[in-house]
């Protein structure tokens, strides 16, 4: 109660459009984040059906928000394109979009570290289901071809296409809040990021990549709009995206037998990321200050 402002997350149900409503009766100013675009699932996420039904509710609560925030500039369109009249329902004024992108804070991380196995890395929830489709084969095959490497899955349930062998391993879910202190310390030599071509996943931003810049190591990626925004601040990183299915499978073979390559593209992604994709107290980050501002000045 005694703050000017408060920032919440993906609000579309009746109690946090009720709490909403009582941080405006105490003069609150409300900034919502998005970091998705919630009007355009894939049908095979896990949440489709549930978000589906709650379309509704995500348009009024952002019409409740002074200020909303969206991690890419895809994404602001598309919540202009759902929402169509972005006006705030109680003071009858415009709720400005601000897109800040996401970056890399050294103090809730952890210092990478390598491992004495060679370990090729994937990551994520189960809405990614249908993105871990795309690497199957490539894993199936370069587990028989490869057995003195570890392919390591963590989070998501794997889909039937993954074959079962000694040297594929599924770890469990990482707690949210402890992800960035852990993720570094894997060990991982290669990072995975596929995604389909997919609306909702172009208004994402390039998470994995930037996750495994931070540690210095090289990530594969579907050549969809948040990588290949990625790569466009070091053109020698093109490589690094795949543009179908079938192209994962001789580019990780490659980047496993390549060290040199591997080295240099790791050492690449790691630059881009402290230049372009990194926060700290004496390097804040400017699209936070202006929300706030902008917050503070309705």
């Amino acid at each position: 109660m005694g703050y000017d402002i408060v920032i919440v997350q993906r609000c579309s149900t009746q109690a946090q459009f009720d709490f909403l409503k009582l941080c405006r009766t105490v003069g609150i100013k409300i900034i919502l984040d998005l970091d998705d675009n919630v009007w355009d699932l894939p049908p095979e996420n896990p949440a489709y059906e549930i978000y589906k039904q709650m379309r509704n509710g995500f348009d009024v609560c952002v019409r409740m928000t002074d200020v909303l925030t969206v991690s890419t500039r895809t994404l602001a369109k598309a919540v202009k394109k759902n929402v169509k009249t972005m006006i705030n329902l109680q003071t009858g004024k415009e709720i400005p979009i601000v897109v800040i992108d996401n970056r890399i804070d050294k103090q809730l991380t952890s210092p990478p570290v390598s491992s004495d196995r060679f370990i090729v890395g994937w990551q994520g929830s189960n809405s990614h289901i249908g993105d871990l489709e795309l690497i199957s084969e490539a894993i199936n095959t370069l587990s028989v071809e490869c057995p003195h490497i570890d392919f390591q899955l963590r989070g998501s349930d794997l889909p039937r296409s993954f074959k079962t062998a000694p040297n594929v391993a599924h770890k469990f879910w990482t707690p949210v809040s402890e992800h960035l202190a852990r993720m570094p310390r894997w060990g991982w030599s290669i990072a995975l990021a596929p995604v389909t071509s997919h609306i909702f996943n172009d208004s994402k931003s390039p998470l994995k990549m930037i996750e495994a810049g931070y540690c210095g190591i090289p990530c594969l990626a579907s050549w969809q709009r948040p990588y290949d925004e990625f790569t466009q601040h070091d053109r020698e990183l093109k490589w690094l995206l795949c543009s179908g299915q079938l192209n994962w499978l001789p580019k990780l073979r490659t980047l496993i037998n390549d060290h040199a390559m591997r080295t240099e593209l790791g050492q690449r992604m790691q630059a881009v990321v402290a230049k372009h994709y990194s926060l700290s107290l004496t390097h804040p980050h400017e699209g936070w200050i202006n929300a706030i501002k902008l917050a503070g000045d309705i």
